[in-house]
């Protein structure tokens, strides 16, 4: 009797248990419940794993990129270690910052050359960034923009046919980008982005917010024939221009669509 007892204790925790876990897994959040951006933000920051995308444009495949995440270790807290004291690998004892990278290849049937791209952002710990590069090759020329938080300014650098170029842009002008399209690509241009139908609001001083509003949600996509759920970020570009982004529960990058039907893919997808 004791014997049966002991058993139906046990039986009833184990039930008990998975009914929890499968509640806390999939009944209480909801597709196209909201989540903080904030907590999808630290886990893309802190993947475990590097995320390979295919590159793709209206369906074809163009080319492909890895994005790299990495946490820094505040030096001061990585001295030397007492040999009894057992020291995981990989732990960070304090964070001093994080890392992303993004590089990769595209070969245009318009492009005589394959270009190359390099995006590096670095961000502290309270996820602001603090600088920010992005380098664009398409041999012999290259094209640079690069951006440092505390000294407010943005930096372009030019090698193409017509020789070396470079200009530093205040913030402050890119809060107005009609100006900097006028600028740059006169009044036709000027004509041309109005009519994309990115005017600033009236009453603003035609100046527009160049900062992108994220929003996070949860979500499900299909692999195979199973649901994993994912988180899914949505943002709009000058409000106009929409930004999907979708992510495992541990920050892995796994669908992007972005303006003008780019895609990028996991390549993970391709093994389903």
């Amino acid at each position: 009797m004791r014997h049966r007892i002991i058993l139906f204790v046990v039986a009833t925790f184990w039930v008990t248990m998975i009914c929890l876990l499968w509640r806390s897994e999939y009944g209480d959040q909801e597709v196209g419940s909201s989540v903080p951006v904030e907590n999808v933000w630290e886990r893309v920051l802190t993947a475990p794993d590097d995320s390979s995308l295919d590159i793709f444009l209206n369906r074809k495949k163009i080319g492909y990129c890895r994005w790299t995440p990495n946490v820094g270790e505040d030096a001061t807290t990585s001295g030397r270690v007492s040999s009894d004291e057992y020291q995981p690998e990989g732990i960070v004892k304090r964070v001093s910052d994080y890392t992303l990278e993004l590089e990769g290849n595209v070969n245009l049937q318009s492009l005589t050359n394959n270009l190359r791209f390099e995006l590096t952002m670095r961000f502290a710990t309270n996820h602001n960034w603090e600088t920010f590069r992005l380098h664009v090759s398409m041999r012999p020329h290259f094209w640079e923009v690069s951006a440092n938080r505390s000294d407010e300014e943005l930096r372009l650098v030019v090698n193409d046919e017509s020789g070396l170029w470079e200009h530093d842009f205040p913030f402050a002008d890119l809060q107005n980008p009609e100006k900097l399209v006028q600028e740059f690509g006169g009044p036709v241009a000027l004509a041309l982005f109005r009519g994309m139908g990115l005017r600033a609001p009236a009453g603003s001083e035609s100046k527009m917010s160049l900062g992108i509003n994220w929003e996070a949600r949860n979500d499900w996509m299909r692999f195979g024939h199973s649901r994993v759920r994912v988180y899914r970020l949505e943002a709009k570009l000058l409000d106009k221009l929409k930004i999907f982004v979708f992510v495992s529960r541990v920050g892995e990058i796994l669908w992007v669509h972005l303006p003008g039907e780019v895609v990028l893919s996991n390549n993970a997808f391709e093994h389903f």
